[in-house]
């Protein structure tokens, strides 16, 4: 007997060795596929860039009744060519870090041509990267530039029917001697589907769609997608208003609730009659805590590894992809709870809810008290984490996030698909929220506590909370955010309201997204 339990610790010793360092490998992995802490995230600048450009497009929109106006009018257009340029570098930048993105070269190209820059470079290696996305891009981009594809891959005969894109370099547009296009009406609606169906929606495919519209002699069409573009961007500069007047108060109100919190924080956080209340129910071994993360960790990657394979492709519908992602990600991180519950309260015959911390009454904090700290903890985040953002930013060059979900939430804005953004609510606002800070704050935080103080315990959770991201771009906010859920959990003796900071946090980041490239 004393044998076999001998066997059975050294085989989990071995499993866990073994564990470890694929874990190490993984997250070295993501780190040099994002550049690390300092260029993380440079492919979803190209969101930043689209929104200077509908502000440009704004602004445009703003000044054209007085364009009268000499002075204002050559501000009005070294603004335009100003945007452009930048978002040009921002482009060229990302397209340095991440040379196979087919959306960043595909972007890159069409802001190139609105500055009369050559794009045929671009284009071969956009065509050269033969996957289902980019060939679908140098498609729509042939048929608006008059890009020849013929050099990289044989078109079917669908395609020539189609498309009926140029077949060769600087081809001339359809027109006939008065500049008009020779195109029927048909013809024209089939290709203007062919372009919408095959670039980037929103500011690019836009402005893309007016090019060819404009190199083909459609004026009346052109005339169209203007107003299109118009109506667009004055309707962006209203939320954007919205969006900055919001913001503002809500960063003055968590300034000050952080101000506060740090002045009453006493000598303290917890007196010593409520410290049960903090802690763990059971005095998890450091062997426990760190099987069920190992364990946790390991099946989203397996998870991950078996789902790419038939993960949705550059084609399918938003809604498909939103039901995919809630999927995966669900069972992924249920299985998180369940070794919570296997490795941690099961031995010790504790209760789901009560290992967890996930109480809606603590002495005179009932459930309403619990929504407003968590309202609380989600406005004193705002300046927590802008400061930590803008430390990454100035200290170790971070760009931000280089998360791909977020890429995904920006075509569901593009799409506006009703049921495809209640799952994407319901995923990255509910059970996201719910699982990580069971696993976060309601199992690892308590269980530091057992055996170290509070900072030491509010670091290391938030360091293992950042880290298990792969997120190497966004490190340092979501640090800033791990410490500011676990305050609240040690401040309210649950996990609750920073369940509800979390899932307003991800919510709102999903709103934003919303309202900057719906439409």
């Amino acid at each position: 007997m004393k044998e076999q339990v001998r066997l059975k610790s050294f085989a989990e010793v071995v499993f866990l060795l073994a564990a470890t360092v694929f874990l190490a490998h993984s997250i070295w992995t993501a780190s040099v596929k994002t550049h690390g802490f300092s260029t993380g995230g440079r492919a979803l600048e190209t969101d930043r860039c689209e929104i200077f450009l509908q502000l440009a497009d704004a602004f445009e929109v703003m000044t054209t009744a007085l364009s009268a106006y000499q002075p204002l009018d050559a501000v009005r257009n070294q603004n335009a060519e100003n945007v452009l340029m930048a978002a040009e570098k921002c482009l060229s930048d990302a397209a340095k870090d991440d040379q196979d993105n087919p959306v960043v070269l595909t972007k890159l190209i069409i802001v190139r041509h609105k500055l009369n820059l050559k794009g045929e470079a671009l284009f071969e290696r956009l065509a050269k990267i033969r996957t289902d996305e980019s060939e679908r891009f140098a498609e729509g981009l042939s048929t608006v530039y008059g890009f020849s594809t013929a050099k990289f891959y044989q078109a079917t005969e669908a395609d020539k029917k189609n498309t009926q894109a140029p077949q060769s370099k600087g081809a001339q547009p359809s027109k006939n001697a008065r500049g008009k296009s020779n195109l029927s009406a048909a013809d024209q609606l089939a290709k203007k589907q062919f372009i919408v169906d095959r670039l980037p929606a929103g500011w690019f495919g836009q402005h893309a769609l007016l090019d060819w519209q404009i190199r083909t002699g459609q004026v009346v069409q052109a005339q169209s997608t203007q107003k299109s573009i118009d109506e667009r961007a004055h309707t962006f500069l209203i939320l954007f208003g919205m969006f900055v007047a919001f913001s503002l108060c809500a960063l003055f109100v968590g300034s000050l609730i952080v101000i506060i919190q740090l002045f009453l924080i006493g000598r303290r956080m917890t007196p010593p009659d409520q410290l049960p209340l903090v802690l763990a129910p059971a005095n998890y071994g450091w062997i426990q805590i760190y099987k069920v993360f190992v364990l946790w960790l390991l099946t989203q990657i397996i998870i991950g590894s078996i789902c790419k394979p038939i993960m949705p492709g550059p084609n399918a519908s938003v809604l498909a992809v939103s039901l995919f992602i809630m999927s995966t990600y669900t069972v992924s991180n249920a299985a998180g709870l369940f070794y919570i519950y296997w490795f941690g309260l099961r031995p010790h015959q504790i209760k789901f809810l009560d290992g967890l911390k996930l109480r809606l009454r603590i002495g005179k904090l009932g459930p309403v008290g619990m929504v407003f700290s968590g309202i609380a903890t989600w406005l004193a985040c705002l300046p927590v984490v802008l400061v930590a953002y803008l430390i990454a930013s100035h200290y170790f060059g971070s760009h931000g996030s280089a998360n791909p979900v977020v890429a995904k939430i920006r075509d569901a804005a593009h799409a506006q698909d009703p049921l495809a953004i209640i799952l994407f609510y319901v995923t990255i606002g509910v059970i996201a929220p719910i699982c990580e800070e069971s696993l976060f704050r309601g199992f690892l935080y308590t269980s530091l506590r057992r055996k170290l103080n509070v900072p030491m315990s509010m670091l290391m959770s938030a360091a293992a909370f950042s880290i298990a991201h792969l997120d190497f771009g966004a490190v340092l906010p979501l640090f800033a955010l791990g410490c500011v859920f676990a305050f609240v959990v040690e401040k309210t003796k649950s996990i609750v309201p920073s369940i509800i900071a979390h899932g307003l946090w991800n919510s709102g980041t999903f709103t934003l997204v919303l309202l900057l490239f719906s439409g």
